[in-house]
């Protein structure tokens, strides 16, 4: 299908759907045809895996960091005491067990204080990477959203042209005026739905009550009995074609990482963008 065959169709397929009042139409579908969704889908994976590929290597560098100099802490202390302890129960006495362990706790205590500032300059730039991979996330979920929709709803009106030319769909047109009818005549006799038009179904059935209605009344009437008729055709149909559980549906969407920060942490977009400046000036001010 060539470019133009498809912006036809895409045209096509809004023309018909708008012309349903029930079937609201994603901007999605108004907009993009499957190839042009599908090409934005892909270019948003792509961005996407890129920044929380270098997210997952910055973070996991800070956490090893983040471990060690936890350990190194520990270690410190441990020299602390073990040294102090020999020194007292030697009397005083500078032994070599005090000496070693006294130059373990101030080399342990070195190499914990680089972690720190290590890890204090790390920092910012795991924290970068975080709103940025929320930024390009967000955009993926929108595309694959969209791609979704427009493959959904363009397919649908496909698949429901095909049924409606078929020989069964003449006996199924056949038989909704009785239904419709017998819907309509249920409308007209519900004692609760009625009475918010002041008439009592006890005393009179059927459409006989129409003509000592206001015209707003009788168009109100009308259009619920319309949305009753269509709903009943959306029940059958779902009786007999129902939607997959939950459970059974493919799940598609790349689960986002544990260093990853959730999307209502980008929700305030002017201060994250406030934020992302900070961050810049401040990594720029390390290189400078």
């Amino acid at each position: 299908m060539t470019t133009t065959d498809q912006q036809q169709h895409l045209a096509d397929t809004v023309d018909h759907l708008s012309s349903i009042k029930q079937f609201p139409i994603p901007v999605s579908v108004k907009v993009l045809n499957q190839e042009k969704a599908s090409a934005r889908l892909d270019q948003a994976i792509t961005d996407y895996r890129e920044k929380r590929d270098e997210l997952a290597k910055a973070n996991e560098t800070l956490e090893k960091l983040r471990k060690t100099h936890r350990a190194l802490v520990e270690q410190s202390k441990a020299a602390e005491k073990a040294w102090k302890q020999d020194f007292m129960s030697s009397h005083g006495k500078q032994s070599k067990s005090v000496l070693e362990q006294q130059k373990q706790q101030a080399d342990s205590r070195i190499q914990a204080e680089q972690h720190e500032d290590m890890i204090r300059l790390l920092e910012p730039k795991v924290e970068q990477l975080q709103l940025l991979t929320a930024f390009t996330r967000q955009t993926y979920e929108s595309a694959a959203q969209a791609a979704k929709e427009v493959h959904a709803y363009s397919t649908l009106l496909e698949k429901m042209q095909e049924l409606a030319t078929v020989e069964p769909a003449q006996a199924v047109r056949d038989c909704l005026e009785p239904m419709f009818e017998h819907v309509a005549i249920e409308t007209y006799n519900d004692p609760l739905y009625m009475a918010q038009f002041g008439v009592d179904t006890s005393k009179q059935l059927g459409r006989g009550f129409l003509s000592h209605l206001n015209r707003e009344e009788t168009q109100q009437i009308k259009h619920d009995i319309e949305q009753r008729q269509l709903a009943a055709i959306g029940a059958l149909f779902l009786k007999l074609v129902p939607l997959p559980h939950t459970s059974d549906k493919q799940q598609t969407v790349i689960p986002p990482l544990s260093c990853e920060i959730p999307r209502e942490a980008i929700q305030n977009k002017m201060a994250t963008v406030r934020r992302l400046k900070e961050l810049e000036a401040a990594l720029a001010s390390v290189s400078a």
